[in-house]
């Protein structure tokens, strides 16, 4: 595997090795780090999205990983 493909899969691996809020799906750290070791010029966040708008994609992610079991 070259080079930057196994850093790329290291920053992976580490962010799903996390927990609870750690593994939250707005992860910019993981984003921007990636970003970096590719060389990708990205813009810089205008902010969080609004409340209803963050909370749903947060209700997605853990219906993604909890499946049935989410409420």
């Amino acid at each position: 595997m070259c080079q930057i493909c196994e850093q790329v899969k290291q920053e992976v691996e580490l962010w799903s090795s996390q927990q609870s809020h750690d593994r939250c799906w707005y992860y910019p750290d993981v984003f921007a780090k990636i970003a970096e070791i590719v060389g990708a010029k990205v813009d810089q966040p205008k902010g969080l999205p609004p409340l209803h708008e963050f909370k749903d994609g947060c209700c997605r992610f853990q219906k993604s990983e909890f499946g049935d079991e989410f409420h």
